[in-house]
């Protein structure tokens, strides 16, 4: 039987000295408080306990921090929890990650708050920013732990890769996620507030997409739509592409119940919208032939107009469009799926003494940003017949084309 432990006093704890080792001093119970030799260093309390078979242990505060009776009360309580099929450890650890969340945890609670607020695309891309770039160097971290220098590391490695256009973003997005931190108070300031991007990145210029506004090439790039000779759901999206100009998530994510065959016209919700604004895309007797063909194709079997040529339940991919194009015979310094906007937004302006629609109109056929406050307060709708209009003059002047091939 072993010698019984004498508890410990309050002036005993107070006047345990350092030795050359480090020693402990028991009051029972599993109870004990630590007297390191290392100058400085506080009087630790420690609690033995088995928790499932297994010895553990779990630190209760320095002392005097923590005096004698705060100890025993603590040990009480985790007693008690340990009674309760609670292991004290693990219960610390979950309320310490609470508290201290990784930044993992806490970028994704902002991606999924954001989910309604931006296209599904928009998500998606966010995602693979998190998960590719962000992750594999701060995910694991708490938030609070992580440096301005973490943050500038991790911008210039993506510059250094080559896409400092993703860098710009990247921080744009983390600015976000530490306005959303510091809201919910788990950090005290926002970090990325003090990087000045125009020293940690370069400067880069606007990006201005390639497109062809020729006559005689816009003839040439029909024609080459027209004799196109892979998928067909990809060719029609192709083909219909001219006449609606809609960004490549909108034409990819086109669903039928966005179609109307007896109003004419296609209506996106404004989710779906780059500008979270419905936006509604008149249709001519070309556009609607057109979406016909595509519906005896993929009607009957998918949501989708232009679905996938791999899964009927799935979206066409992000990169099939411009892909078909370099099928074409395009590079991509000559064309790409955004031209067709490019396109027709220079010769609708370029031919405004033809088909009288003013530039307030073609903007918002456009779904572009409306940056003059003025100009913004009038209802977009309030426009839909002068877009009928320019899109049925739209429609005339590729069809024109088509017919000189």
């Amino acid at each position: 039987m072993g010698k019984p432990i004498v508890p410990l006093s309050e002036a005993h704890v107070k006047n345990a000295k350092r030795k050359e080792k480090d020693y402990k001093l028991f009051d029972g119970d599993g109870l004990y408080l630590v007297v390191w030799s290392s100058l400085g260093r506080k009087k630790q309390w420690r609690l033995d306990y088995r928790f499932q078979g297994t010895r553990k242990t779990i630190s209760l505060g320095s002392y005097p921090e923590t005096t004698l009776a705060q100890a025993r009360k603590l040990r009480q309580e985790f007693k008690e929890k340990i009674n309760n099929g609670i292991n004290p450890s693990e219960e610390r650890k979950e309320i310490k990650a609470e508290h201290n969340p990784l930044f993992k945890n806490i970028a994704e609670k902002w991606l999924l708050l954001h989910k309604g607020k931006i296209t599904d695309n928009t998500y998606v891309r966010k995602a693979g920013w998190l998960k590719n770039h962000i992750f594999p160097i701060l995910g694991t971290k708490e938030i609070k732990e992580i440096k301005r220098i973490d943050i500038i590391n991790l911008l210039q490695s993506l510059q250094s890769q080559d896409i400092a256009e993703t860098a710009d973003r990247i921080s744009n997005m983390l600015n976000s996620i530490w306005k959303y931190a510091v809201m919910l108070e788990y950090v005290e300031h926002n970090i990325i507030a003090d990087i000045d991007k125009k020293v940690i990145l370069p400067s880069r210029q606007k990006k201005h997409y390639p497109t062809i506004t020729d006559p005689n090439e816009i003839s040439t790039l029909l024609k080459a739509i027209d004799n196109y000779k892979g998928d067909i759901s990809t060719k029609l999206a192709l083909t219909l592409s001219p006449y609606v100009f809609l960004r490549s998530y909108n034409i990819r994510a086109l669903e039928w119940k966005e179609v109307d065959f007896e109003k004419k016209e296609i209506k996106i919700p404004g989710p779906k919208m780059k500008m979270k604004e419905p936006h509604i895309v008149p249709l001519t007797e070309s556009t609607i032939a057109i979406l016909k063909q595509a519906y005896t194709l993929s009607a009957h079997c998918s949501i989708y107009v232009f679905p996938s040529n791999l899964s009927n339940l799935k979206i066409m991919s992000e990169n099939t469009l411009n892909q078909a194009i370099r099928r074409l015979g395009y590079s991509k310094e000559e064309m790409v799926y955004h031209s067709f906007r490019g396109m027709a937004s220079t010769l609708m302006n370029e031919k405004i003494s033809e088909h009288g629609v003013h530039t307030d109109a073609i903007e918002v056929q456009l779904a572009h940003a409306e940056r003059n406050e003025s100009k913004a307060a009038y209802n977009h709708a309030k426009y839909i017949e002068t877009r009928r209009i320019l899109m049925q003059w739209w429609s005339d002047y590729l069809d024109g084309l088509k017919q000189n091939l």
